[in-house]
């Protein structure tokens, strides 16, 4: 139960980092492109500085949920950062959200209520996983990756965002998976 509390307060966290960030970004002029002084300018403002510091503390509560728990069942609440963000950036920038985003929210998050709570995760031990299958599987995943990036920038506009975010999906799933990984090695006493 510590870690599915963790992993919603990390979601939380990844969320106000995101909405403190773009804040503090939408003070830039929009014809000013990303630049080293745009960075500067952002580095000096409290409110980016805070979203930096917000989501440090929500990447190492995930990383605390996921190694007192299991990946399996904390891991998809991460995907509660979406919701969170929407209310958070609909407070902040007073921009209420439209009927149908409120009802896909309660319908998202329902469904992720039900799925974890009739999950029943078994197995899993990262510290049993010799090295050539972590890399094995890091491999493959980060192919899996590439041809999604890959087919995604070369497909229509609407499918490029679905790819792109199964990429990103993926992407945090391997990178949960080499937290608890590592966080199993840390706990059997093995050298990083």
């Amino acid at each position: 139960m510590l870690g599915v509390l963790l992993m919603v307060v990390a979601a939380f966290l990844n969320a106000a980092a995101s909405v403190l960030q773009r804040r503090a970004a939408k003070e830039e002029p929009e014809s000013a492109g990303f630049s080293w002084q745009m960075m500067w300018d952002l580095a000096r403002r409290p409110v980016w500085f805070l979203g930096i510091c917000t989501m440090i503390f929500g990447f190492l509560l995930h990383a605390v949920s996921i190694s007192v728990s299991r990946i399996s069942l904390v891991q998809p609440l991460l995907v509660t950062e979406l919701p969170f963000t929407l209310l958070l950036a609909s407070w902040v920038f007073r921009a209420p959200l439209p009927r149908a985003v409120l009802w896909a929210i309660l319908l998202q998050s329902a469904g992720l209520a039900l799925f974890v709570g009739t999950l029943s995760p078994t197995g899993g031990n990262p510290s049993a996983v010799s090295a050539g299958t972590w890399a094995l599987g890091i491999a493959i995943t980060a192919a899996i990756i590439a041809a999604l990036v890959v087919g995604g920038y070369r497909s229509r506009l609407e499918h490029r965002a679905a790819m792109l975010g199964v990429a990103t999906g993926v992407t945090f799933g391997l990178n949960s998976s080499l937290i608890a990984g590592v966080g199993a090695a840390v706990e059997r006493g093995a050298p990083l």
